[in-house]
């Protein structure tokens, strides 16, 4: 498993940074890193990510036991097995990078007091609404609420 990735990542880091920003966004960028891995002698390969904190806290030789982790893992739950024995193959290098507007801000929730119900907020309409039950599924009349009306 090769170990030198970290170094490919960062040099993508610094492009995906510098079109960030020359596009306006400077602060509030983060950064997804992910390795494109299969196993040696097959075609499928996974996308596989890690933690961001993980990733900006471990060395290469933490970072190939993690990422080798992840892709056995979900290659298992994929396919239901794991082909040991069998060198893991690095096919390509991506990294994401994710620019936060600074315009948008949580909507205020109004707070309940002691006693409250949290069923007492009012509804705006009722609307028919397809919701799967099981393996079938069925329209139901359901309350709409508006954002505002709702208290947590």
């Amino acid at each position: 498993f090769v170990e030198n990735f970290k170094l490919r990542h960062s040099a993508l880091k610094v492009k995906a940074q510098d079109y960030l920003a020359s596009l306006g966004y400077i602060s509030s960028v983060s950064f997804i890193y992910y390795l494109n891995l299969r196993y040696d002698g097959t075609d499928t390969a996974l996308m596989i990510q890690v933690p961001a904190a993980e990733y900006e806290k471990s060395s290469p030789s933490e970072l190939s036991a993690l990422y080798l982790k992840a892709f056995i893992t979900q290659y298992k739950r994929e396919f239901g097995f794991e082909l040991k024995n069998r060198n893991v193959l690095i096919d390509d290098i991506r990294v994401k990078g994710i620019a936060h507007s600074q315009i948008l801000e949580p909507a205020p929730i109004a707070t309940l007091k002691p006693g409250d119900d949290p069923r007492s907020a009012p509804y705006r309409k009722t609307s028919r609404v397809f919701w799967e039950t099981g393996q079938h599924g069925e329209w139901i009349e359901s309350k709409i609420y508006h954002l505002d009306d709702l208290k947590a």
